[in-house]
């Protein structure tokens, strides 16, 4: 199972490319004050499902059937406002290589036809490259022709109409879902740095990450998936709104959350599908935290 929250700095950057390049439980909205900011990227990875090979093409009635969720939390708006597809594998994508899962180094499954199911709702997409499947090949690829890597993935970018991530997936990160406690002090770290690693790591500004969480974990099925009242999203919410910078930045509050990870992102465990979709968590945070769709600018400090 992969580790939600090594992405957490991925996940900005990636929102700002994106940017540049192109019936659940009433609950109160929760506005933003003086000393807090709201919640802007609220999203999913997605692996398709095939615990994120995108190897075969879906058939969309399936695929809906499946991921209805993601664009109808129940009141016909949708429960997220990015879907990240994940992954591509960068040495594939270099080489343009064409196989019985790849097409010009693309995943056959990660096609228009899906990525126009979400953005016809307004939700943006973005392709994953990378991925701790995938770190062997990444770095295979970037030491062969780094430029060239980067050139096919604006290309595949602009064909499609997506942003693009760089998944590093190589930040230490708890290997299952966190308390409260847990994950605050988890984000915290990002925004105070280490300054005495060596060399020191500096603080990242809370504009310019996402706190993440699972949706789908093992055999559980999570509350944040199903439950918001019982979720990390809603007991979290506080202080991730107004998460003050700490050497870094000028305003307060993280950019949002992400989820790990739609569909199927493991061959063994729950998947979000029937009966496990995720109205009732992910969707009931979207109308809590009035999450724009499309997305809104970000922030920027």
């Amino acid at each position: 199972m992969r580790v939600p929250t090594a992405r957490l700095r991925s996940i900005t950057a990636a929102v700002a490319l994106a940017t540049a390049m192109l019936g659940t439980t009433a609950v109160p909205t929760h506005a933003a004050t003086a000393t807090s900011s709201p919640v802007q990227v609220y999203g999913a990875w997605h692996c398709s499902n095939d615990a994120c090979l995108w190897g075969t093409v879906r058939d969309m009635a399936d695929f809906d059937r499946d991921n209805h969720w993601l664009i109808d939390r129940r009141d016909g708006r949708p429960s997220v406002n990015v879907v990240v597809l994940s992954f591509v594998n960068p040495l594939r994508l270099l080489n343009g290589t064409t196989d019985g899962q790849t097409a010009n180094g693309l995943p056959v499954g990660m096609n228009s036809a899906v990525v126009d199911y979400f953005t016809s709702h307004g939700i943006r997409v973005m392709l994953s490259i990378g991925g701790i499947t995938y770190t062997s090949d990444r770095n295979t690829a970037l030491a062969q022709n780094a430029t060239l890597l980067g050139r096919r993935a604006a290309e595949l970018a602009t064909r499609l109409g997506v942003g693009i991530e760089v998944d590093y997936a190589n930040a230490m990160a708890p290997s299952k879902q966190p308390s409260t406690t847990t994950a605050e002090s988890n984000w915290q770290e990002h925004l105070t740095g280490k300054p005495t690693y060596n060399p020191p790591i500096p603080p990242l500004a809370p504009a310019k990450f996402t706190g993440s969480l699972y949706i789908a974990e093992g055999s559980q099925v999570r509350p944040e998936c199903t439950d918001f009242a019982g979720s990390l999203q809603n007991s979290t919410g506080g202080w991730l709104r107004s998460a003050a910078p700490a050497g870094a930045g000028s305003t307060p509050g993280l950019l949002g959350y992400m989820f790990w990870a739609a569909e199927r992102p493991s061959t063994r465990g729950v998947t979000t599908g029937p009966p496990n979709t995720c109205e009732g968590g992910v969707g009931a945070g979207a109308t809590v935290y009035d999450i724009p769709v499309p997305m809104p600018a970000l922030r920027q400090s």
